[in-house]
């Protein structure tokens, strides 16, 4: 009998790439780095971030991977929720932030899940560059969050930008070297 082939390639870097890079651009604007909010970054978020993770996620989950389709999708959702919070916002006029108290449990909710695909990360012994992004997009979320519930975001922004800042590099490394690592069949780069 032939052996039947996986008729799905592996997501892997896609997935690692649209998080990555998404996460980065968008952690630049939330801390203030690069200007205010504008089309470029929302592109980015919804298309990108948003539908690049989210078809990376059922590609994973066509392939078996529960924990990758699990991860890919749930981050392309957020990502689609933020763009979606910024569209209303400008359509509907609306002050320039969801009350404190929703989008503190918001972030808070989110940054259980990041912490949750952190310790499936961690538990599969998935590449450690990962496991670093996907914590620290826990405590990005986590920042968030709090000055959300204390009313000291505006002065936790900029902290909160740099962890996000970071947490993007690691992931957008760590889809480097999948890329480069799954071309090569062997591992020339570290992760």
């Amino acid at each position: 009998m032939a052996e039947e082939k996986n008729l799905v390639a592996d997501p892997t870097a896609l997935g690692l790439f649209a998080y990555g890079l998404s996460l980065t651009l968008l952690a630049f604007v939330i801390g203030g780095f690069a200007g205010p909010f504008n089309g470029l970054i929302l592109g980015q978020i919804i298309f990108g971030g948003g539908v690049g993770l989210v078809l990376a996620g059922v590609y994973d989950y066509m392939r078996g991977n529960a924990f990758g389709g699990a991860a890919f999708t749930g981050y392309g959702l957020l990502f689609l929720s933020v763009s979606v919070f910024f569209i209303a916002t400008v359509i509907t006029k609306a002050a320039g932030g969801p009350a404190p108290a929703f989008g503190g449990w918001f972030h808070l909710m989110w940054a259980i899940f990041a912490f949750a695909t952190f310790a499936g990360a961690n538990a599969a012994k998935k590449w450690v560059m990962l496991q670093i992004a996907l914590f620290t997009t826990g405590a990005f979320l986590l920042i968030q969050a709090i000055g959300l519930f204390t009313g000291s975001l505006p002065s936790l922004l900029p902290i909160a930008g740099i962890v996000g800042i970071f947490s993007g590099l690691c992931a957008t490394y760590t889809a480097i070297a999948v890329l480069v690592n799954g071309a090569a069949g062997k591992n020339v780069m570290w992760a």
